[in-house]
C-alpha cells in the first residue's frame, strides 16, 4: 500500500472532499454506543443505557468496504468490552481483516477473552482509564470499579505482550481533579513500576482545578517531570 501524499484543507476543493475515495481511508473511529458499567466523577454522559448502542448496520455493512483500505480501527465506547456489538466487531476484524491495527480505551474491569487475544494479535494501543492508584482514590472517583481486577488485568496484558513480543502500547490516563492532582508524581511511578509504555493526563475543562493554589499546582507538576526523569522506560508522558 503506497502512502499518500500529506495534503493541506485549503489544497482540496469541496467537490473532492464530498467524493473523497474511500481507497484514501486509513484510520476509522467507530463508538459503539455509550453503555458503561461504571460511573465516575468526572464523566460528561447523561445516558448509559442499551439505546446508545450503535446500529449494528453501520459496522456490518456500510463500513465494510472501508475495512480493507484502512490501517487502524479505533473502538471506543462508553465501555467498549461491555457491548456486544464491540465483540462481534472484534470478531469480524480478527477473522477478515487481519492488516487492521487496534486501538481502544477501556476501563480495564473486563478486560480479557477475546479483548485480550485480539490485542495481542493486532493491538497497536491499549489506554487503561485507571484514574487513580491509591485504591481510596479510586473508590471515589470511580464508583462501581473493581481496581484489583483492572490492575491484574493490566500486569496480565504487559507479561503476555512481553512475551510474545507483541507490537502492543500500554498506556493508563488519568483524568487531573482537584481530588487526583496531587497523585501524578506516584501515577507516572506506578507507570514506571509495572512496565507500562506511557502515561496520559487529561483536563477536565468544565471543573478545572480550584482547591489547589497555583504553587500547589505547580509543585506537583514539576515532581511529576521529577519521576519521569528518574524513569525512562516510560516512553512518554503527555496532557490532553
Amino acid at each position: 500500500m503506497q502512502p499518500l501524499p500529506i495534503l493541506q484543507r485549503e489544497e482540496i476543493p469541496d467537490e473532492v472532499l464530498r467524493n473523497w475515495p474511500i481507497s484514501h481511508l486509513r484510520e476509522i473511529l467507530i463508538e459503539m454506543g455509550k453503555q458503561c458499567n461504571v460511573r465516575c466523577s468526572m464523566c460528561y454522559q447523561t445516558d448509559f443505557s442499551p439505546a446508545t448502542r450503535t446500529a449494528e448496520i453501520i459496522w456490518k455493512e456500510r463500513l465494510l468496504p472501508a475495512f480493507p483500505h484502512a490501517e487502524t480501527l479505533t473502538i471506543s465506547g462508553g465501555e467498549p468490552t461491555i457491548l456486544p456489538g464491540a465483540r462481534e466487531l472484534l470478531k469480524t476484524v480478527t477473522t477478515n481483516y487481519r492488516h487492521l491495527k487496534l486501538h481502544t480505551v477501556t476501563n480495564g474491569i473486563l478486560f480479557r477473552g477475546i479483548w485480550e487475544e485480539a490485542f495481542l494479535a493486532q493491538g497497536a494501543s491499549i489506554n487503561f482509564s485507571l484514574n487513580a492508584v491509591n485504591p481510596d482514590l479510586y473508590a471515589k472517583v470511580v464508583q462501581f470499579g473493581r481496581q484489583q481486577e483492572v490492575i491484574s488485568n493490566i500486569e496480565r496484558m504487559v507479561e503476555r505482550r512481553n512475551a510474545t513480543g507483541a507490537a502492543l502500547k500500554l498506556r493508563i490516563s488519568s483524568v487531573i481533579l482537584d481530588e487526583t492532582i496531587h497523585e501524578m508524581p506516584d501515577f507516572i511511578q506506578w507507570a514506571a513500576d509495572h512496565g507500562l509504555d506511557e502515561v496520559l493526563f487529561l483536563t477536565d475543562f468544565l471543573r478545572g482545578i480550584r482547591k489547589h493554589s497555583v504553587e500547589d499546582v505547580r509543585k506537583y507538576i514539576f515532581r511529576a517531570y521529577d519521576v519521569v526523569d528518574r524513569n525512562p522506560p516510560v516512553d512518554g508522558v503527555s496532557a490532553g
